[in-house]
């Protein structure tokens, strides 16, 4: 009687930038039987250029109010920040009943730790 039996493949993954050396290891190892397989990377693209960005956005006014949230600041705390301002002026500043100045997007970038242009 003849047994004929399949030796399992061994399939391993690696993502990432600094594989080379690794593979060059495993060529040691295994010569001539590893099979080494490139997929296609998925296209990288600018995420501001993309349908989903544009409609998923925040308006100014959230991105401060979630850039606040992040730090556990109060709206109190946020207008004595900037200049003494009052919490409805956040408020409103958040809800979109006041525009964002130049001027004041530096002070809130500057407090809120991002870009001025985060909030315009």
């Amino acid at each position: 009687m003849q047994v004929h039996v399949k030796t399992p493949h061994i399939d391993i993954r690696i993502q990432g930038e600094k594989y080379k050396p690794l593979i060059d290891l495993l060529k040691k190892d295994f010569g001539e039987d590893l099979v080494e397989i490139i997929e296609d990377e998925d296209e990288l693209v600018e995420i501001t250029s993309t349908d989903w960005f544009n409609e998923m956005k925040p308006t100014p006014g959230e991105t401060v109010e979630i850039h606040r949230s992040n730090l556990k600041m109060t709206q109190t705390e946020l207008g004595e920040a900037i200049g003494g301002r009052s919490k409805q002026y956040i408020s409103d500043l958040e809800n979109g009943r006041r525009n964002i100045s130049i001027d004041l997007a530096k002070r809130l970038g500057e407090v809120l730790g991002h870009s001025y242009k985060t909030y315009l």
